[in-house]
């Protein structure tokens, strides 16, 4: 289980991973519980049960073959502006940037899966972990 989820106090959304395929038992585990699968990821052998008590958290956790007991939230897309790209800062290129539309990234992680990136740019720097 997630280290912060163990210790807090209110209901809130969980994914479960399995450590293969999801089967009716699985299923059949977590109603017993009191939750309902509200989506199914077999690629990743994941499903999401929506909001959960801690109690049902600890619960989860001992079911068989459970290796993840994880918080999900809530993704917001932003259709207009993902692509082709957008900028923090207007350019002549993106004339609308991330902070006309009061997205400032505070409290946001961001995990860059690329080989390319340059660890030693100013913006990162106390910031980069190695993976």
């Amino acid at each position: 289980m997630v280290d912060w989820l163990e210790s807090f106090d209110a209901t809130y959304p969980v994914g479960v991973s399995f450590s293969r395929p999801l089967v009716e038992a699985d299923v059949i585990s977590l109603r017993n519980i009191g939750l309902e699968i509200r989506f199914n990821i077999p690629a990743i052998d994941s499903v999401l049960v929506g909001y959960a008590t801690p109690e049902q958290h600890s619960q989860i956790a001992t079911l068989p073959d459970v290796v993840m007991v994880e918080p999900y939230g809530r993704l917001h897309f932003y259709g207009d502006v993902q692509t082709p790209s957008i900028k923090a800062r207007n350019s002549s290129e993106y004339p609308v940037g991330a902070w006309d539309l009061n997205i400032t990234g505070k409290g946001v992680n961001i995990a860059i899966v690329d080989t390319g990136i340059d660890n030693e740019h100013p913006g990162l720097a106390g910031k980069f972990v190695a993976g």
